[in-house]
């Protein structure tokens, strides 16, 4: 029994990296035809970004920022937004930081 549960994960690892591989085609699909409909209003640009990364990760919420002179500045936001304020994302700029 341990060697067709074995057998069966590894006859699914392919398929599931092929699956993987289309939504990643997909999410690069969708960010290129934003940019391509929206070449002058970055907004629907970035809205395309944030929402095939959320997706691409199974995340409930998220946030993208442009790093600038000035700090960090908020562009776009998915998710619960008592969440998002709960992990410091409520504010539309922050101080710049090293990681």
């Amino acid at each position: 029994m341990n060697e067709s549960i074995h057998a069966e994960s590894t006859a699914s690892e392919p398929q599931d990296r092929v699956t993987e591989l289309i939504e990643q085609q997909t999410a690069i699909s969708e960010v290129l035809r934003a940019i391509a409909s929206s070449p002058h209003d970055l907004q629907p640009i970035f809205d395309a970004i944030l929402d095939s990364a959320t997706r691409l990760c199974r995340a409930d919420a998220g946030s993208l920022r442009l790093s600038e002179e000035s700090g960090l500045r908020l562009v776009a936001v998915r998710g619960d937004p008592f969440w998002l304020a709960r992990r410091g994302h409520h504010s539309q700029r922050s101080k710049r930081r090293t990681f």
